[in-house]
């Protein structure tokens, strides 16, 4: 649990400060997470493109983080609530739980940002994994815990509803099975998805020999389906920055 909330200018000058002195990782007390956190802040610059060798932290993290807090901080204020259930009980259901939505005052909305997009930062340097955020009924222990540092009503959040973030894309779901819509992506992300597709394509060439519980049309389907995915993800590949 993050316990204080450093601004960008303060967690640049801690990055730097252990870069230009290695052992003082081990001798300062635990800022965020542990020393093994700094390390991995370390390691994470040494494999970027950034080209700033005075250890300033890769500024699109940062971004990006903000950008994922930021959706979350303007949903809470009037939150919607789908929770798949279209009979009168699912109806019902989705009222009272609009009926519990509390005022959100603009510094609930600021702290709760600064609180989020830390927390997003920081799990985005420590691996480079795909994260996951979200709401079954309730908010998970990362929202929930920005949102008792913000001192906002967990009443607030929207059902069924996650959001995938990475260095490269932040996209979410808002409601019950809802589409993907992507608030960020860049080039990276989009060719990494086009290399999966491809390698998906190559798994279905080994033909009804591997694949046996399926037909042949059933393998021809799947392909087209997935080279349709490629020409949008080649659309949006050139739309997308660098």
């Amino acid at each position: 649990m993050i316990d204080k909330v450093f601004s960008i200018e303060d967690f640049n000058n801690l990055v730097e400060s252990c870069l230009n002195e290695p052992n003082h990782l081990f001798d300062m007390p635990t800022i965020i997470g542990t020393p093994k956190y700094i390390a991995n802040v370390i390691e994470f610059l040494d494999a970027t493109d950034n080209k700033n060798k005075g250890g300033i932290i890769n500024m699109k993290i940062y971004e990006i983080s903000k950008i994922a807090a930021t959706w979350w901080a303007d949903v809470v204020i009037h939150p919607k609530f789908d929770n798949g259930d279209n009979s009168d009980t699912g109806l019902l259901g989705n009222m009272l739980q609009t009926m519990g939505v509390k005022d959100v005052t603009n510094e609930t909305r600021t702290k709760f940002i600064e609180h989020l997009s830390l927390a997003i930062e920081s799990k985005l340097i420590e691996s480079s994994f795909t994260m996951c955020i979200g709401v079954d009924y309730h908010p998970d222990r990362i929202l929930r815990e920005s949102a008792e540092y913000a001192e906002l009503s967990k009443s607030n959040f929207p059902i069924k509803t996650n959001m995938w973030i990475s260095a490269y894309h932040v996209a979410v779901s808002y409601g019950y099975r809802a589409e993907t819509e992507y608030l960020y992506t860049n080039k990276k992300y989009w060719s990494k998805e086009i290399a999966s597709l491809n390698e998906c394509i190559k798994e279905y060439d080994k033909g009804i020999e591997y694949y046996d519980w399926l037909t042949e049309k059933d393998i021809e389907n799947n392909i087209i389906r997935l080279k349709k995915q490629i020409k949008e993800c080649e659309i949006n590949l050139e739309k997308s920055e660098v």
